[in-house]
């Protein structure tokens, strides 16, 4: 093991450890490789680790077949990055696909279970909201027992949950943030009576799952 592969070890174990404090729950844990290189990929992966996110196709796909010709064969990965209509394909058809956070339209859900029967695969996709309120950032801004219905009815789609991004924890404090992810925990409450809520990236994680999210997007403080 070379200093950088320690480094990586130290990271992740350093993290694990401090999600096992604040919770006692199963928080997965997703490692946002967008800036990293394919090395440190497969050595989190050697270190056990398999949840990966990337938020530009063109990086998604090469990361991918990278790993299926390293023989990285259980590997999950994570669509994290904005949604564009014409790339959705490309999306859906990307080796080892573990869930789509990002869906913020139903145009995109619809054309997503195209993809997806074509395919005769289903996939898993969580419904991005945005309680901030935050023009810059995509998401439904308010969800109905409605809208809910139409994403589940899709045959080739599994809605997951939920997936949200609070505001800047430095700019706007805790009680913000807190705020934020509090609301989307009762949103995901109201809606699925399990599944998947994914809050919390570097800054705010603990935040998050204080507030009851199961599932965070970690990229600095793993690759660091």
């Amino acid at each position: 093991m070379n200093q950088r592969q320690s480094d990586l070890k130290n990271n992740l174990e350093s993290l694990k450890a401090k999600v096992q404090s604040l919770s006692s729950g199963n928080i997965s844990i997703v490692a946002v490789s967008k800036y990293s290189q394919f090395d440190d990929i497969k050595s989190l992966y050697e270190l056990g680790h398999r949840d990966f996110g990337e938020n530009r196709i063109d990086d998604l796909e090469q990361k991918a077949d990278l790993a299926k010709t390293h023989g990285l064969n259980d590997i999950r990965w994570h669509f994290i990055g904005r949604i564009q209509s014409n790339k959705i394909k490309r999306i859906v058809n990307v080796s080892n696909l573990h869930l789509i956070h990002s869906v913020s339209k139903l145009k995109h859900l619809e054309i997503i279970n195209k993809e997806s029967e074509k395919l005769d695969i289903n996939t898993n996709v969580l419904l991005q909201v945005n309680l901030s309120n935050e023009s810059q950032k995509d998401g439904f801004f308010n969800l109905d027992r409605n809208t809910i219905n139409s994403a589940k009815g899709f045959k080739s789609l599994n809605v997951k949950g939920l997936m949200t991004m609070a505001e800047n924890r430095s700019q706007c404090g805790d009680e913000v943030v807190k705020g934020t992810f509090d609301k989307c925990y009762q949103m995901y409450s109201q809606f699925f009576d399990h599944g998947i809520l994914s809050m919390g990236m570097s800054g705010d994680f603990e935040i998050a799952i204080g507030s009851g999210s199961n599932m965070i997007r970690v990229g600095s403080i793993l690759f660091k």
